[in-house]
């Protein structure tokens, strides 16, 4: 049994989220040939969905880390056991 670690950089990656957020909303629009600020909701919304994923990626992470370690403690212990072990011929 491990416990959680906890992650430190939920600002930092929030504000990178945000930064692609509005990066991917500007170069949309202008590959739409149009203003980069035309509808203001569509970026409010860029950055808050984008911020939310920032933030939540280092979690996802981190439980996919900790499921990965509790597969292989798992494997590892179904090989170690005798009974489990491939057959010859």
């Amino acid at each position: 049994w491990r416990m959680r670690r906890r992650h430190r950089m939920g600002f930092a990656h929030g504000l990178l989220g945000a930064g692609l957020g509005v990066l991917f909303q500007v170069v949309n629009n202008g590959l739409r040939k149009q203003p980069p600020m035309r509808h203001p909701w569509e970026m409010a919304l860029a950055v808050a969905v984008s911020t939310w994923v920032g933030v939540k990626l280092p979690q996802w992470n981190n439980n996919l880390m900790i499921n990965l370690e509790n597969e292989r403690a798992k494997r590892l212990a179904y090989l170690r056991d005798s009974d489990n072990l491939p057959k010859a011929g």
